[in-house]
């Protein structure tokens, strides 16, 4: 991105070229996942679920997951795996973990002991079964409150 500076600041060059996404930019989102994504992945060693590109897991020990939604990132896991996760603190900002067990995206994510749980019970229980013969309109309004 290009932007000529304001006069105010007495510069002598024309234009200014930003090399970081600035805040509120159409593409600053997309660019800050992915490289979050690729923090993640590289430096981490997490994998991408197949359903989720937001949500990782440790394929080879399988001891914890990391979830990303716009600019919240949830973890969950064993003590080493909450270890490994700080080594993201320099780069994006992350909380200490609070509680063994939340809400996230509609997935009921808990923690005992060694077993990490997803479950989606609270969200299956609210889907509503529409009639074959149901309008459009009957379509979008279940479809909104399930969001």
């Amino acid at each position: 991105m290009y932007l000529r500076p304001p006069e105010e600041l007495g510069m002598t060059v024309k234009l200014l070229h930003f090399v970081k996404p600035l805040h509120g930019l159409t593409d600053s989102g997309d660019l800050w996942f992915q490289a979050l994504s690729k923090f993640i992945e590289r430096t981490l060693g997490l994998t991408p679920t197949a359903y989720d590109p937001g949500m990782y897991f440790d394929a080879k020990e399988q001891t914890g997951v990391l979830s990303t939604y716009v600019d919240d990132i949830l973890v969950a896991g064993t003590a080493t795996f909450l270890e490994n996760i700080h080594k993201i603190r320099p780069e994006f900002s992350v909380k200490d973990p609070k509680c063994s067990s939340f809400t996230y995206g509609g997935i009921q994510i808990s923690q005992k002991d060694n077993e990490i749980s997803a479950r989606q019970t609270q969200y299956a229980s609210s889907i509503k079964l529409l009639p074959s013969s149901a309008t459009f309109a009957e379509y979008r309004s279940t479809q909104a409150k399930l969001q």
